[in-house]
């Protein structure tokens, strides 16, 4: 159905506007905003005039609608004068229905041409399981009947039954079709009978483009016609293709004032030829729906549904700082746990700094006692029965070596070494300025190896 709907479009765009015929009192009929989209309104149909364009556009109304119009179309053949009124229910029956009535007249001074009907109108909707659509196929059609004065004299009046059918396709979204085959009658003196087919493509729920392609006779014509509302739907533009009533070119333009539940809408043609020209048309309705909400009710709507999705939009900003928040806490905490880490590591490290220092230590010192044995204290006579002496320091036997290595033992002072490696205990200071690392206090540390230097002459 949606191909339809473009195919329809676009065809509508390429066929030969030459094609066209002048339009006669038997081609109009009621409703501003109809006639403001050129009669594009095969696909939409769906106010209270609806009803005389595609009879399957009422179905699945949801409130009692009434509604009346007036207009004068201006021709050099002859003013035309136009009142019609319809009326439109739910059907409660049968849920979905719509059931309605129509009526209008039309004459046309100077020819003194006049043209009446009455129908009754049904409609509903229906699933078709054999053609797999979403949404419920439309359908409609009106029993009328017709009065004619088709000549210049009103000698002649013919009377006749008629029948109007339609379907209607409405995609929920952005695409609608239609179809309508009217004036389905015995003859009246007018034109029979009418095939309409229409498309309209609605771009961002604010401008419907739509298209009629009308056959009779052979001969076909084109009805573009564009529909924008704003301010939230309060008001409406309109502009299309103008009826050519005797063959008079003219551009429809038309504003529809939604004040629901009362809806005023305003057609005006102008013509090709200027303003000045004896052509164009005015068309004036109004229709009440019951029931309806109120206008301001559109605009606490549409104000309450941005507040919420606002609402929802913060709503989802909080929960979203909640869930930062959150992360930026955990990532603290395994901040914190890092640190840790890192200060335990710092510590191992300084740890087995430490032992590698006392490894060294241990190597320095068995390397020294691997090069240096101790060597065995000589057979000293027996003492003399003497009063006992102040202990010396003992003296390192054998031959000295520089530079050399010096484990410290008890007892061990750095003038006592220098006197042993240097022959004078006035040299302690190169041992010390050796081994800063290994003194404490003045004293060597018990069990370090000290290095001891080549002395250097005074």
């Amino acid at each position: 159905m949606r191909q339809i709907a473009l195919f329809l479009l676009i065809f509508s765009c390429l066929l030969d506007s030459r094609t066209a015929q002048a339009a006669a009192l038997g081609d109009v009929l009621p409703g501003a905003r109809p006639a403001a989209m050129g009669r594009a309104y095969t696909a939409l149909s769906d106010d209270v005039f609806g009803m005389f364009y595609n009879p399957a556009g009422m179905a699945n109304s949801d409130f009692t609608q009434v509604g009346g119009t007036v207009g004068r179309m201006l021709s050099p053949d002859g003013n035309v004068a136009m009142v019609a009124g319809a009326y439109s229910r739910p059907f409660p029956i049968l849920p979905g229905a719509t059931v309605g009535a129509g009526f209008m007249n039309a004459q046309q001074s100077g020819t003194e041409a006049e043209k009446s009907e009455f129908l009754m109108h049904f409609s509903h909707s229906i699933k078709i399981p054999q053609i797999r659509l979403p949404r419920p196929m439309q359908y409609g059609g009106n029993v009328k009947i017709r009065q004619a004065v088709p000549g210049r004299s009103k000698k002649v009046n013919k009377v006749g039954l008629g029948l109007d059918v339609g379907a209607l396709y409405d995609s929920g979204g952005t695409w609608q079709a239609g179809m309508a085959i009217k004036n389905l009658e015995s003859g009246v003196g007018l034109p029979t009978p009418e095939l309409a087919l229409g498309a309209v493509y609605r771009w961002r729920k604010k401008i419907d483009f739509a298209t009629d392609i009308h056959v009779r006779g052979g001969l076909a014509e084109i009805s573009p016609g564009i529909e924008m509302d704003v301010l939230q739907r309060l008001l409406k533009i309109r502009f299309g293709k103008g009826l050519s009533l005797d063959g008079q070119k003219q551009i429809s333009t038309g504003l529809g004032i939604n004040y629901s539940p009362v809806i005023i809408d305003f057609n005006m043609n102008i013509p090709f030829k200027g303003l000045n020209h004896p052509s164009g048309a005015y068309q004036i309705s109004l229709t009440y729906k019951f029931g309806a909400p109120p206008f301001y009710g559109r605009f606490v709507g549409e104000s309450a549904r941005e507040a919420e999705d606002l609402r929802g939009t913060i709503l989802g900003l909080e929960e979203r700082k909640k869930t930062l928040e959150s992360q930026v806490e955990a990532a603290r905490s395994e901040n914190t746990g890092l640190e840790g880490q890192v200060q335990a590591r710092e510590g191992r490290l300084r740890e087995l700094e430490n032992r590698i220092r006392q490894l060294e230590n241990d190597y320095d010192k068995k390397g020294y006692e691997a090069g240096h044995p101790k060597p065995e204290p000589p057979q000293a006579p027996k003492p003399k029965a003497k009063p006992p002496a102040k202990p010396k320091a003992p003296r390192r036997t054998g031959p000295i070596t520089h530079p050399g290595r010096h484990v410290v033992k008890p007892g061990d002072t750095l003038r006592t070494l220098a006197d042993i490696y240097y022959k004078d205990a006035t040299m302690w200071e190169l041992i010390y300025d050796a081994n800063p690392e290994k003194i404490e206090r003045g004293l060597p540390i018990e069990g370090a190896v000290l290095r001891i230097p080549v002395p250097r002459k005074r």
